[in-house]
């Protein structure tokens, strides 16, 4: 796909493109919370693998090395994707 923008017309990513945590909750990812997306970063500079948090009353594991997020009371897996720049 890169070829195929011409390089005029090629810019860098800004703003928040790739600093966050991204969960695919149905068809298209979205980013985590800022609050989650900073226990997620700090686990995974700690090496960390899984990490549990609670987010509006709900637990929450998120497995950083398989990449899946998994809601505990319902027991909904859901793919997760790391940033590009941490």
């Amino acid at each position: 796909v890169k070829e195929q923008v011409p390089a005029n017309m090629a810019v860098k990513a800004t703003g928040t493109t790739g600093r966050f945590w991204q969960m695919k909750p149905d068809k298209y990812f979205k980013n985590v919370a800022p609050e989650v997306n900073k226990i997620l970063i700090a686990a995974q500079q700690r090496g960390d693998t899984v990490v549990s948090v609670q987010y509006k009353g709900t637990d929450y594991t998120f497995n950083i090395q398989d990449k899946i997020g998994i809601n505990r009371r319902t027991g909904n897996q859901v793919p997760l994707r790391a940033p590009m720049h941490i």
